[in-house]
């Protein structure tokens, strides 16, 4: 679902395609939220090792979430990537990928200054 970017409605489609098996977009729902709690050590130890790193790179791109426009932004070092939809675009969003240290530096201009 995740990795393909496969909505709910096609990936259940897909199942019974493939496998022959009728599930209800609910429990896809239920496998993806349990595996997203599953990965929150992961990601706490990602977003750890990212903001001690002495360089990140912060980058955003726009993706459809139920038709509607999010943000889909990346903090990442050449070792480490984090990911996080958002429907904002502005300094709330990337503060809440929880990296930033104390200087963004955006196409050559200082975007915000962190304390």
């Amino acid at each position: 679902m995740a990795r393909q970017h496969l909505p709910l409605e096609r990936t259940k489609e897909a199942i019974s395609d493939l496998l022959g098996v009728k599930c209800s977009t609910g429990f896809l729902d239920d496998v993806y939220n349990q595996g997203a709690k599953g990965l929150s050590t992961f990601i706490d130890e990602v977003t750890s090792q990212l903001t001690r790193a002495e360089v990140v790179h912060f980058d955003e791109t726009s993706i459809k979430v139920k038709k509607a426009r999010h943000w889909l932004h990346v903090a990442s070092t050449k070792e480490l990537t984090l990911l996080h939809a958002n429907r904002s675009r502005g300094k709330g969003a990337v503060e809440a990928l929880g990296v930033l240290q104390a200087l963004v530096v955006f196409q050559y201009m200082t975007l915000w200054q962190c304390t």
